[in-house]
């Protein structure tokens, strides 16, 4: 889950299968560890992220529902697996010379997975309702081929 903050400012939340090394004799091995990490700051800077929280976390199922919820209040950041806080609360400090985090845009994501997102409810008092989104044909490939044939 990642919720784009303002401009190139972002807060993001992930479920990862990172590797930790271990020492195997005289080398290190890669072990797997899945984690949960809330992460945010400036992407566009090298230095500009900062790690929130980060906790240990079971991967999400394979063929299973998951319900995944971000909660922000204030500076204060809670992330939910299947209705279970994973991580938080935990306060947003921005690192030095940052602004501070503001409201901005949401987004879900994934990177060498697959997934289906659905149901995606973005609520509180400062999120405009705008209702529900018309759907117009008149731009989709039929109706376009069906004004061609007419010609």
């Amino acid at each position: 889950i990642a919720a784009r903050v303002k401009e190139n400012r972002t807060v993001v939340c992930i479920i990862r299968d990172s590797p930790r090394f271990e020492k195997a004799g005289e080398a290190f091995a890669a072990v797997p560890e899945p984690m949960a990490t809330c992460m945010g700051g400036n992407f566009h800077i090298a230095t500009g992220m900062r790690i929130f929280a980060q906790e240990p976390s079971p991967l999400l199922k394979f063929n299973k529902w998951s319900n995944l919820k971000v909660s922000v209040h204030g500076d204060t950041l809670t992330f939910w697996i299947n209705g279970k806080a994973v991580l938080g609360p935990v306060v947003m400090e921005p690192k030095e010379g940052t602004p501070p985090l503001l409201t901005g845009k949401i987004g879900v994501g994934l990177a060498s997975y697959t997934a289906r997102f659905d149901n995606l409810a973005i609520t509180g008092n400062s999120v405009r309702n705008n209702g529900g989104f018309s759907v117009s044909s008149r731009a989709k490939l039929a109706t376009t081929w069906g004004q061609l044939k007419r010609f």
